[in-house]
């Protein structure tokens, strides 16, 4: 059987062998196509950004609207502060759960000062005495936590 040879150039490699033109094509061209895969990474955060706000920003919404009848609501009937402000934490603790990044963190913010007043609700529901004050700097921070979690979604 005759040996099968592969055919070679004049300076005696075979033209199975990568010239050196080829290979610094090859891997400018392999960065940029990382370097494409990569960029897209910010289209897929973008799009997950954008569904996170499309979910949080109707929670985000309720507690803004109810917000002032509840706190109100803690002098006259802390039993039902206390069930409206769980239905609120709840509400957002679910919307923003699997949230990561700034959102995920604005979102903890607002759970964690909602945590706040329903305790601050039921203290009232069990009798305790609970001071304008206690309810304002609450509230300030419930706010402010709220601010942060809609400035991160700015178009929603």
């Amino acid at each position: 059987m005759p040996r099968l040879s592969c055919p070679t150039t004049a300076r005696g490699r075979t033209t199975r062998e990568p010239s050196r033109r080829r290979r610094a094509v090859a891997l400018p061209l392999a960065l940029l196509l990382a370097a494409g895969a990569l960029g897209s990474c910010s289209v897929v955060s973008d799009a997950a950004q954008t569904a996170a706000c499309a979910a949080v920003t109707p929670v985000a919404q309720s507690v803004g609207d109810r917000l002032d009848e509840l706190l109100a609501d803690i002098a006259v009937d802390p039993q039902g502060a206390v069930t409206g402000l769980t239905q609120l934490r709840d509400n957002t603790a679910t919307a923003v759960s699997g949230v990561d990044g700034r959102l995920g963190d604005a979102g903890a913010s607002l759970v964690s000062a909602l945590d706040g007043l329903v305790a601050l609700a039921q203290q009232a529901a069990d009798g305790a005495t609970v001071t304008p004050g206690e309810t304002a700097d609450l509230r300030a921070q419930t706010e402010a936590a709220l601010t942060s979690l809609v400035g991160e979604c700015p178009d929603a």
